[in-house]
């Protein structure tokens, strides 16, 4: 299972209305030498969608763990595409960028950035017809220009330089068309854990229950 000692900084969906509405500062840096950059995945143990193609700006596959070279706006328009390797219908899939500090920094915090595929857990109701995965099916998402500029906003507010050379990806969630979920390498009925929530609730309040004196 996958484990990691760091803090991540984690850009929570907030960041989506600042996307659309707010004030984008400054952008990775568009321009600049070519130098090795690299992708790479972290996979948990029974991922239940696999990442089965990346590509660049131009359309040309970026192979995960492998460097290569590219400019300081190597991220921009990048475009994932994922499988659903099981037999349920998807829903909603939130893939992370981890942007990884170089070695020997004395900052040992990540800020990380959701890729989202599908229609977010609390739209979902919202939707009259929510996208699906089928079954060995494939979705891909492209980053847009606005979400590359709040990339670079964030980094440049948590001290990156401007040249990203390591990025790693990982699969945050799945949510399921039948309600259940995947989360961080576990599977989970959220019905069955209220379920047990309200039991271990009415437990204690039942040992806190005392008889009135003189009744039997």
């Amino acid at each position: 299972m996958y484990t990691r000692t760091r803090l991540i900084i984690l850009v929570i969906a907030i960041g989506m209305t600042s996307i659309l509405f707010g004030k984008l500062t400054p952008e990775i840096q568009t321009a600049g030498q070519q130098q090795t950059r690299t992708l790479k995945s972290r996979v948990w143990d029974r991922e239940p969608v696999k990442i089965v193609a990346v590509t660049n700006k131009s359309g040309r596959a970026i192979t995960l763990g492998k460097g290569h070279l590219a400019d300081d706006d190597w991220l921009r328009g990048l475009t994932i595409g994922i499988k659903n390797m099981t037999k349920k219908d998807i829903l909603f899939v939130e893939l992370e960028l981890h942007f990884l500090r170089s070695e020997g920094s004395s900052d040992e915090t990540i800020t990380a950035f959701p890729i989202v595929f599908g229609t977010p857990p609390g739209m979902i109701g919202q939707t009259p017809s929510p996208a699906v995965l089928p079954p060995n099916e494939n979705w891909h998402v492209s980053l847009s220009d606005q979400e590359y500029s709040k990339i670079g906003e964030l980094l440049a507010n948590t001290g990156y330089p401007k040249s990203i050379k390591d990025v790693e990806i990982i699969t945050r969630e799945v949510l399921f068309a039948d309600k259940t979920k995947w989360s961080e390498g576990e599977d989970r009925d959220p019905a069955k854990e209220r379920e047990r929530q309200w039991q271990v609730q009415g437990q204690k309040k039942r040992k806190q229950f005392r008889f009135p004196a003189g009744r039997l």
